[in-house]
Parts: structure tokens; C-alpha cells; sequence
């Protein structure tokens, strides 16, 4: 049995495509500096601006993960859409745009396929919905 750690669009993150194990969210917020006569510039809060995820594993292919795991990512990024993230609990966590995806392998065997793969993927929060595009 294979656990859903993440699921984003129609990739699953999980022990038989690509298991990772440290998620790492970041979150921007930007403040306004405003000029105040004859004192210190106040900053004014004017929002969120980015909210970021970097999710970083390493695979076993034939054991744990498989490199085509990873390739299917690279597609899906190559699309230039977001996908809905759903976490394994079930809980809908919008809409996100792959940014970035890289892999590091190592101890190639006799053929060159590499028997150890270190990935990350990073993803940028695109929002709670997609535009109608028709209107």
C-alpha cells in the first residue's frame, strides 16, 4: 500500500513515485515605507505578496521512486498551468505553478542509470481559484 503524502494536479507525491522528506513553506509580506515630517519613517502593511513551497526527497529507483516520476513532474511544469494541491489528509490548498524542478543522481551502475536521485521541486501559490478564461 502506498500512502498520498501530497497530490498536485495529477502527480502523487508518495513512497512509488517520489517521496519527500522535508517541505519547507515560505511566506512574504510587504510593508510600505512612509515618510513622516521630522520623524522615523513609519511602514504601513500592504499584504501578502508571495507563498512559496520547496519539497525536497531523494528516490531509490527500482526500491523507493522512479526518475519517470520526476520526468511526469517536468512535463507538468512545461504546461505553464497551476494545479490544485491537495494534501494526503484531504485538505484543499489552492491552486500552485511549478517553478522549479531539479534532480541530482548518483552511484550509476553498469548501464549509467543512476541508482541514488536527489530531487526538489519548488511551486509558487497561484490562488484559491482559476479565472474563467471564456469571459
Amino acid at each position: 500500500m502506498s500512502y498520498t503524502l501530497l497530490k498536485l494536479g495529477d502527480f502523487i507525491f508518495s513512497i512509488k513515485t517520489a517521496s519527500y522528506q522535508k517541505l519547507r513553506q515560505q511566506w512574504q509580506f510587504k510593508w510600505a515605507s512612509q515618510p513622516i515630517i521630522g520623524g522615523y519613517p513609519q511602514q504601513q502593511y500592504t499584504g501578502e505578496t508571495v507563498r512559496t513551497m520547496a519539497l525536497s526527497g531523494t528516490m531509490y529507483p527500482g526500491q523507493y521512486g522512479s526518475r519517470d516520476s520526476l520526468l511526469h513532474m517536468v512535463e507538468l511544469a512545461g504546461t505553464g498551468a497551476p494545479f490544485i494541491l491537495v494534501a494526503g489528509t484531504g485538505e484543499i490548498l489552492g491552486y500552485w505553478c511549478i517553478t522549479q524542478v531539479s534532480e541530482s543522481g548518483t552511484y550509476p551502475d553498469k548501464e549509467g542509470v543512476c541508482r541514488k536521485i536527489e530531487f526538489s521541486v519548488s511551486i509558487t501559490y497561484y490562488g484559491d481559484s482559476i479565472p474563467n478564461k471564456g469571459r
